[in-house]
């Protein structure tokens, strides 16, 4: 469960660089072209974060509960 627990750590890491590299892109660039496509990938990747983060807790929850109950 450890190494799991590593993975997903690693993965919301890597999520939360992305982020802050879109983000550093769209606070420097102004009115460049494609600056609104950036602010969606941007939002879409905090979604996908939000959404992981919820579902793993649940998980999370449901299989400490499981292994309590054996």
């Amino acid at each position: 469960m450890d190494k799991e627990l590593l993975d997903v750590s690693k993965t919301v890491e890597q999520y939360k660089q992305n982020i802050k590299e879109i983000d550093n892109d769209i606070r420097n660039g102004g009115n460049q072209p494609g600056e609104e496509q950036k602010f969606e990938i941007l939002y879409q990747k905090e979604k996908e974060i939000n959404e992981f983060t919820e579902k793993f807790e649940l998980e999370k929850n449901e299989y400490e509960r499981e292994i309590k109950e054996d």
